[in-house]
């Protein structure tokens, strides 16, 4: 009677064994954080990484310090990685259940590999990998890849806006990956090597920057860069990336004046940031009105002729926010002044962006036109107002004259944010021709667009994205700046080989990667009572869908 008892109780703790074997799921760089099956994308010989899974380790997280120094089994916790006939045993900072960071021996050899997770007597299944010389992440101050570096000058005080960098001064980056190191991983570093004979290269604002020192910190895993800021630099969000060999770091900025230590950009001068950032406010209220023409290109696919689009809007947005946020400013999704910067993510999964309150603006925000007539936003959200036309629509009309005007915002107020009015000229809209002959672009080499027209002054975006994987599921974007005057604008290499080829839906034979160049007027500016600043932005783009190849 029993013996079904007994089969059952043994059935169940069978299953609580099998439950509790260690699952690998993934692997990243520890300050990266690139994706699996994007170009740069690699797990470098005496890197720091980060493991992700099920069952790797303790409940509650577990990490280790030097006394006198790390183990490689911390808490019933041991990795081994297996290279070529070579077996080394890796070094972990810390393990929980779902997470372990740990240091990958510099003697494990470059090639593809295997791992596996062995926790209280049971081992996980393989894990495949592939184990390269040399590929370098970079620390940023919101510590998952995006956005501002984490820099310090050489007082070891961080660079800020209001602590920007200068032309010829000498700051430090932190990151790792740079490849293999001679000293004992087990222990600080008393005498940190200078990592010569390893190919390292580092760009600010697209400049090659010099490089002083790369190499390990006193801490095993943990590499430090001293470079120098190139002449010619300036901007609150100038771009920085690393390049070992074939592999680009994730892409970054950072904070550069050109003299004293306020940085100024676009969007701002030195004044506002030091107003903005040296208020003693955590957030501020900020006030975005924008007048767009764009032009969207669509080549000919299966059954379907070319044909374009233009359509006009009109924008009103009102937010609280964390001026210069590390995770929400600069290269997220976004654009570097100047240079270009890459951004990668799920789809499924993007990056978490700090919640951003939205302010009561009013129920209603009219737009005066250059004739006289109005358009009235329609209120999307508590802080969104907006109106648009294409030409595609059946009986609507555009309302940008092609002679261009003066518009007027004007705003009723409400409990966060009181009334207001503002006017901006558009005029001397971007014309782009290329996106009408531009089908297909190579990763391979640099990409030059030209363009005539904008306001004097203003600046130009350049902007492409594509994506990939079964359910296109990983995205990668990058964004260029360049003065309007300019005319003409060179995507460096670096950048194109840092995205992912664009999906090629072979039932449609077109294009799915995405190429913009845009236009900015520099912000006027406008006031209203709870708004600590406000801008007015005319915006011309085109756009066309492209092949990343």
């Amino acid at each position: 009677m029993n013996r079904p008892r007994s089969f059952a109780l043994l059935f169940f703790l069978l299953v609580g064994v099998a439950a509790a074997q260690p699952r690998i799921t993934g692997i990243q760089n520890n300050y990266s954080y690139l994706i699996p099956g994007t170009p740069n994308y690699a797990i470098a010989r005496g890197c720091i990484f980060i493991l992700y899974g099920a069952n790797l380790g303790p409940t509650a997280l577990l990490q280790q310090g030097f006394d006198p120094a790390l183990n490689r089994n911390l808490g019933g916790v041991s990795i081994k990685i297996t290279v070529g006939g070579t077996t080394t045993e890796a070094i972990p900072y810390y393990v929980s259940a779902g997470q372990i960071a740990a240091i990958l021996p510099s003697a494990t050899p470059a090639g593809a590999g295997s791992m596996t997770v062995t926790y209280n007597g049971q081992t996980s299944a393989v894990f495949a990998l592939t184990v390269v010389q040399s590929a370098f992440g970079i620390l940023t101050l919101g510590g998952n890849g995006l956005g501002n570096a984490a820099v310090y000058d050489l007082d070891y005080k961080y660079i800020t806006p209001t602590n920007a960098a200068n032309p010829g001064q000498i700051v430090y980056f932190w990151g790792t990956g740079q490849g293999p190191d001679p000293n004992d991983e087990t222990r600080t570093i008393a005498s940190p090597q200078n990592l010569t004979s390893l190919p390292f290269e580092f760009y600010i604002g697209n400049k090659q920057a010099r490089v002083i020192y790369h190499g390990r910190s006193t801490y095993p895993g943990l590499d430090q860069i001293a470079v120098e800021i190139p002449e010619g630099i300036s901007g609150c969000y100038a771009s920085a990336y690393a390049k070992t060999g074939n592999y680009m770091s994730n892409f970054t900025s950072i904070p550069v004046a050109a003299a004293g230590k306020v940085c100024t950009d676009w969007f701002t001068s030195s004044t506002e940031v030091e107003n903005l950032l040296g208020s003693g406010k955590s957030e501020v209220n900020l006030g975005w009105l924008y007048l767009v023409r764009f032009l969207s290109y669509t080549p000919a696919s299966t059954g379907q002729p070319a044909r374009m689009v233009t359509q006009d809007s009109a924008t009103a947005q009102f937010m609280r926010s964390t001026p210069f946020d590390s995770s929400n400013w600069g290269s997220v999704g976004g654009f570097a002044n100047p240079g270009c910067v890459v951004t990668t993510w799920r789809t499924q999964s993007p990056f978490q962006i700090p919640f951003l309150k939205r302010l009561d603006a009013g129920p209603s925000v009219t737009l005066t036109l250059p004739d006289g007539g109005t358009r009235t936003l329609v209120k999307q959200q508590t802080s969104n107002f907006a109106f648009s036309a294409s030409d595609a629509t059946p009986g609507a009309q555009l309302f940008i004259p092609a002679a261009g005007g003066t518009f007027r915002f004007q705003g009723t107020g409400g409990p966060d944010v009181g009334a207001f009015e503002a006017s901006i000229r558009a005029e001397n809209p971007l014309v782009w021709n290329e996106h009408t002959t531009i089908t297909s672009v190579s990763r391979s080499q640099p990409l030059t667009l030209t363009w005539r027209g904008g306001a004097p002054g203003g600046f130009v975006v350049i902007q492409g994205g594509s994506w990939t994987g079964a359910n296109a599921e990983i995205f990668t974007s990058f964004g260029c700046t360049e003065r309007a005057e300019a005319g003409r604008y060179t995507v460096p290499r670096d950048v194109l080989a840092s995205l992912v080829p664009s999906m090629v839906f072979a039932q449609l034979n077109a294009p799915t990667g995405t190429l913009l160049v845009q236009h900015f007027t520099l912000p006027a500016r406008f006031t209203a009572t709870g708004l600590d600043h406000g801008s007015i932005v005319w915006e011309s783009y085109s756009g066309t869908n492209v092949h990343f190849q």
